[in-house]
């Protein structure tokens, strides 16, 4: 991405670490470019992942939440079971 001398260029990395923990390790790197100044902003961080049918059990045993549904994209429009491909979910929840 540019705008106004400065360049952001933006490498993405994901990789399993755990199957049955369900960890993964995300890589950000930033590379920098401002008026000719370079900097390099890097975030590596473990996550666990969870998967829709363990979210349901989860908010099934709490009384005062109920699913109302999934979209896909922050867009009410997209039911996330039809999406050809997921990204950013919207969960909603009574």
């Amino acid at each position: 991405m540019e705008k106004d001398n400065i360049i952001v260029n933006t490498e993405y990395s994901g990789k399993i670490i755990n199957h049955v923990e369900q960890l993964y390790e995300e890589n950000i790197v930033l590379n920098v470019s401002e008026n000719g100044q370079d900097k390099v902003i890097s975030l590596k961080e473990t996550k666990r992942a969870i998967y829709p049918q363990e979210f349901l059990c989860i908010i099934n045993n709490i009384d005062s939440l109920e699913f109302v549904g999934w979209w896909n994209d922050w867009d009410l429009g997209q039911e996330l079971g039809k999406a050809a491909k997921i990204n950013r979910p919207i969960i909603i929840l009574l």
